[in-house]
């Protein structure tokens, strides 16, 4: 995850990605665009995926592919 600053050419956003183990590619992605991350870790609890961004704010994420 990268941070955009005025002088950066490339740069993304902090976000949650699901990854296809079998085909190697991004099945899902979510972006956190007006936060980041921070050192938060998302938490799974059976088929809801809870993440807290920078601003506090909880999201809550269900029927994710598991």
């Amino acid at each position: 995850m990268m941070r955009k600053s005025e002088t950066d050419t490339k740069f993304s956003y902090d976000c949650i990605i699901a990854l296809n183990k079998t085909t190697h590619t991004i099945d899902w992605h979510f972006p956190f665009e007006e936060s980041g991350l921070g050192t938060n870790v998302p938490k799974l609890a059976g088929d809801k995926l809870y993440q807290l961004d920078t601003a506090d704010t909880l999201h809550i994420f269900k029927n994710i592919l598991i």
